[in-house]
């Protein structure tokens, strides 16, 4: 069982570091629980007006309420965090026996929406997809890409993996992705967190999807296709740029889910070769390549 503790931080994260050429992070190990105790820390967030990185919120006809999100601390008390050290030998993060992420959330909310509006509840029966940033990449409310998967329909919630987001950004945080993604997952579907109570019963718990960017997608692709740590709850894929990184614990096998893998044919730091290498393994995928 996934123990979970929320805090809201009523804020947005830091400004995107552009490493990984777009935005979106890496995966990690870790059970893949549906069960999951979740409690929150702070009292519930203020309302602002406008995402801070565009000009006005965007709509969706299919929303009755407006763009909405949040910043909040996801604590899994199942898993600790390793410290991380610099070039120098600097700690760049500290260890802990948990695992503390902030995450960003973006959905339907009342009154116009804005920074920690209340959920809209008529907005039933909306997807969840989980988005991971590349290596040194940083979630953002205003990131276009984010924003495009709301007006799209979707719940949007992305966790910034503490290794992988700046200012650590170490590669060897991979591991760490499907279990971060796991529990968010948790969060989002125990309808008793005390910061968003009515976000999970709007949330179509047949529809989450695993997304995520150069070694985001590599996050997602740990998630949702190997041994390791496959969450069952996750019924897509979508990976853009990603490396196949291989995981302690079993192997990749590319079966039971749809995945789709974008993939430009000029990339110098991820070559396409393997995204062909695992569209050739799928047995339901679909490679755009750019």
């Amino acid at each position: 069982m996934v123990v979970l503790a929320i805090a809201c931080a009523c804020g947005s994260s830091d400004t995107d570091t552009e490493a990984s050429r777009s935005p979106v992070a890496d995966s990690s190990v870790g059970d893949a629980t549906a069960e999951s105790s979740v409690s929150a820390t702070t009292d519930a967030p203020s309302t602002t007006s406008a995402p801070p990185t565009t000009d006005a919120p965007p709509t969706t006809a299919i929303d009755e309420g407006a763009l909405a999100w949040s910043t909040i601390d996801i604590v899994d008390t199942t898993r600790a965090t390793d410290e991380v050290r610099g070039p120098e030998g600097d700690v760049l993060l500290a260890a802990s026996p948990t695992r503390t992420f902030p995450t960003e959330i973006l959905y339907p909310g009342l009154d116009g929406g804005g920074e920690g509006a209340a959920v809209a509840t008529a907005s039933a029966d909306r997807p969840l997809v989980v988005w991971l940033n590349g290596l040194g990449g940083r979630a953002t409310p205003g990131d276009p890409l984010l924003l495009s998967l709301y007006e799209a329909g979707y719940i949007v919630a992305a966790p910034n993996v503490r290794e992988i987001a700046a200012p650590v950004s170490s590669g060897g945080g991979h591991v760490h992705q499907p279990g971060d993604v796991s529990a968010v997952i948790d969060a989002h579907t125990a309808p008793d967190d005390g910061v968003f109570d009515d976000l999970a019963p709007i949330i179509d718990t047949d529809r989450i999807g695993a997304a995520g960017h150069s070694i985001g997608g590599s996050g997602a692709y740990g998630v949702a296709f190997h041994d390791c740590c496959r969450d069952d709850r996750i019924s897509a894929a979508a990976v853009f740029a990603p490396p196949r990184i291989d995981l302690e614990g079993g192997e990749f096998r590319f079966s039971g889910l749809p995945l789709l893998i974008v993939h430009g044919t000029a990339d110098q730091i991820i070559g396409l070769d393997q995204s062909e290498a695992v569209h050739a393994e799928a047995d339901d995928a679909l490679l755009v390549s750019v």
